[in-house]
């Protein structure tokens, strides 16, 4: 077991910046170029266009570069004379004061509204900055007069959330840079100028003209596996102290709010000892009657949570996540500063190019933490682990101007346990032998997936240091917490971990959600029927920059819990709550922002509670699958443009039996279920789009003239969906709309010879009564 801090600063080859970013801009240039572009024989729409996002943007700077890559465009990290138009939705002072009378500084809407529309659209019309004599710098942002708080209902609510919400820049990030990952390795070259000066410095060491101070004090050497655990120092602060070196050893926070102590009204002090008393009565309820509820007494002050605190806010006794009014209460002189989430992506972006340069077996945790399988390359440059941190360390400090401690170990959690011991600035190396030994004063809480609900249930039992839990058997910890549960903390409390690395960087979205925990007062199910629209179209944006979409939609609820006051304690949030979730699987994969609300606004009524209880909601996309063109039957009709005579082309898709909803097929009649099951078994198809509910009856009614003129017999796929589509138009209560459909059939299969037709009809007509029946009551007389 060794361990050393490293505060060497020797030279690494790379002394003349400017080289060095020259040379890095031309790498992300060429690894933006390689990766394949659909529309690169028809020159896309944003032939010409290479942009460069300034700042937080909706669609975010990765969605925009998906778009970029999808249409033609090219996407720059770094601004260069050949950047055509800079993205940005608000620019500060001083950099519209660098402005040049050239410069295109263009809304972020301008990309997403030139996509939808399917040709570029005149910047000119989205411009941030319209053109001005020179000298007239200011763009008027008036700082002084506060703007008053956004409500849900509020139609610009959501942009206002999601730019300031540091949960939404932190998650996408962190979704963001796995997927850097990935495109890392695709554009990889096989060469690592990293491992090369590494192998460099390791042939001069063992020579006589040698530099050991290029790795510092040897450690041991390589053993079989190695993993090294990277993780920045107090990430956001260090970001922050760059442009602010003054407070560089003061107690600092990260948080929105400014820091000024203010007086808690008593109105608002009883609200926050109420909302204490069923935190903690939950507690209770949760761990049971005798478990020990620690006093969490939040004093009066700033709501504002802490985001990120320097180690000297941490010695006066300053945690992330919380209050601020409780920080300034521990720590008076706590200094505050704002987040910075175009620091931030700059640094993290910096920090995974210098991992790169060494070995692509990288598994992105965040945007500031990572694992790193550095056995290969260990075994090729010849150098033991403490030695290849030092130098990883160094550089990381250099380019980004922030610390990073390093863990190594034999697996994934010794490797994290190990930085626990480095931090700050500093490196550990955490043996295989000595790991039983070393995590006995370790506490519980420390392990993987160990929070707060089990460290309270195994503290009941007298245990908080892992020492202390070695001594429970297999048996009683599977009594107790299950036997995956179980089986985990007796291994890991004995440092057992056979994890593998997910370093193939494919990394699979398994969903795709918007959440708002904030500002949601919503007086009347009008509103809140608005602001469901408002979050599913949110959603929808998220899909198709990622060109998802998903056969199941659910609704998440924060309900204001019965005995929690009406007002919360910080100011529009959510407060005391309990948590509700109803979902619905679907027939075909939706995407569109109609098809999302019309769902979840099926789902809501589906829920007791009203809206003026609700405090949180969320909407989440699962079972996620590629958007592609459909194929055939009646979705060629679904998908070519209205008018047209012959359908768009297309790819197929295969779907699966799994993915079809059982309770449809179990309502289906046997001769006709048993086609639908053995055709998916085959390799049906299955469409992008659907029959809307919200379409038009004449447009409905000629998709399915058009399909029963042209087709020989109907596919079994195809009165899957016709059922589908009959059975939503039921549930929503649309009997006229309804009723014409299902007369349109019987009159476009009453000619057909093929009994296959009118056996398709009553199978609709089946499942559509039958759901009439059930919502509503009565049946229809076709």
């Amino acid at each position: 077991m060794k361990g050393r801090r490293n505060d060497d600063s020797e030279d690494n080859g790379f002394a003349k910046w400017g080289g060095y970013m020259a040379a890095k801009k031309s790498k992300l240039e060429q690894q933006f170029s390689a990766n394949p572009r659909p529309e690169a024989d028809g020159g896309g729409i944003f032939a010409g266009v290479a942009i460069f996002v300034n700042g937080y943007t909706r669609p975010t700077a990765e969605e925009l570069k998906q778009l970029m890559l999808r249409h033609g465009g090219t996407y720059h990290h770094y601004r260069s004379r050949a950047t055509t138009h800079v993205i940005a939705a608000n620019l500060p002072d001083s950099k519209v004061r660098q402005l040049k009378g050239t410069d295109r500084v263009v809304r972020p809407e301008w990309v997403a509204e030139s996509v939808a529309a399917g040709r570029l659209l005149d910047h000119r019309d989205y411009l941030l900055c319209p053109a001005r004599p020179c000298g007239q710098a200011r763009l008027g942002f008036p700082p002084a007069v506060p703007a008053p708080a956004r409500l849900a209902s509020d139609d610009n609510f959501l942009e206002e959330f999601y730019s300031n919400s540091r949960l939404h820049h932190i998650s996408t990030m962190g979704a963001a840079f796995k997927q850097y990952v990935g495109e890392l390795r695709a554009a990889g070259r096989g060469s690592f100028p990293g491992l090369e000066r590494l192998q460099a410095a390791g042939r001069h060491r063992d020579g006589d003209d040698g530099d050991d101070d290029l790795f510092g004090e040897p450690g041991s050497a390589p053993g079989d596996r190695v993993i090294m655990h990277v993780d920045m120092d107090c990430f956001f602060v260090s970001v922050g102290l760059r442009a602010r070196p003054h407070l560089r050893g003061l107690p600092v926070a990260v948080t929105h709010a400014r820091g000024e102590a203010c007086p808690c009204s008593p109105g608002r002090a009883e609200t926050r000892q109420q909302e204490r008393e069923c935190y903690r009565q939950r507690l209770k309820e949760r761990l049971g009657e005798q478990a020990s509820v620690p006093d969490d007494a939040v004093p009066g002050g700033s709501m504002s949570e802490v985001a990120s605190c320097s180690y000297e806010a941490r010695r006066a006794g300053v945690t992330n996540g919380m209050l601020l009014g409780a920080a300034l209460a521990l720590c008076p002189a706590l200094r505050t500063m704002p987040y910075d989430f175009e620091g931030y992506q700059e640094v993290a972006r910096a920090l995974y190019d210098t991992v790169a340069e060494y070995t692509l077996d990288i598994e992105a945790v965040s945007c500031d933490e990572m694992f790193v399988d550095c056995t290969e390359l260990l075994r090729r440059a010849e150098v033991t682990p403490l030695e290849f941190a030092t130098v990883l360390r160094r550089e990381i400090r250099e380019r980004t101007g922030c610390t990073a401690s390093t863990g190594l170990g034999p697996s994934p959690l010794l490797a994290r346990l190990a930085t626990r011991r480095a931090k700050p600035d500093g490196q550990f190396l955490l043996e295989a032998s000595e790991a039983e030994g070393f995590l006995r004063d370790v506490a519980v809480g420390d392990l993987p997936g160990v929070g707060r609900s089990v460290a309270s249930r195994l503290a009941a039992r007298g245990v908080s240091t892992c020492g202390q839990l070695q001594k429970l058997s297999l048996a009683a910890l599977q009594a107790q917490f299950g036997a995956r549960t179980g089986l985990a903390l007796h291994r890991h409390c004995r440092g057992v971990d056979d994890r593998e690395l997910h370093t193939s960087g494919q990394h699979r979205r398994k969903s795709v959600s918007a959440e708002v925990n904030y500002g949601i007062r919503l007086a009347d199910r009008g509103r809140a029927d608005a602001f469901l629209r408002r979050l599913a179209g949110e959603v929808a944006g998220r899909l198709a920059a990622l060109g998802l979409a998903g056969r199941s939609v659910a609704l998440k609820l924060m309900v204001r819990a019965k005995d929690a006051p009406v007002e919360t304690a910080k100011f529009l949030g959510h407060g005391v709550c309990d948590n509700v979730t109803r979902s619905s699987s679907l027939a075909a994969p939706v995407a569109d922002a109609e098809a999302i609300a019309r769902e979840v606004l099926g789902l809501a009524r589906q829920i007791a509670a009203p809206p003026a209880e609700w405090r949180g909601v969320g909407i989440q996309v699962s079972r996620l699958e590629a958007r592609t063109a459909p194929s055939h039957g009646l979705e060629r009709f679904l998908a070519a443009p209205r008018g047209s005579e012959e359908p768009r082309p297309s790819t197929d898709r295969v779907v699966t039996l799994s993915q079809v909803d059982p309770s449809f097929l179990e309502a289906l009649p046997d001769d006709v279920r048993q086609e639908v099951e053995a055709s998916l078994a085959r390799g049906g198809r299955d469409s992008a789009e659907e029959l809307s509910t919200d379409m038009p009856l004449r447009e409905a009614e000629t998709v399915l003239r058009e399909w029963a003129r042209t087709q020989r017999r109907p596919e079994p796929y195809d009165i899957y969906l016709l059922a589908d589509y009959a059975e939503r138009l039921a549930a929503l209560g649309r009997a006229d709309t309804l009723l014409a459909v299902l007369r349109l059939l019987r009159e476009c299969t009453a000619h057909k010879q093929d009994d296959a037709w009118r056996e398709a009809c009553q199978s609709v007509e089946d499942c559509a009564q039958e759901t009439m029946l059930r919502v509503h009551g009565e049946e229809l007389a076709v």
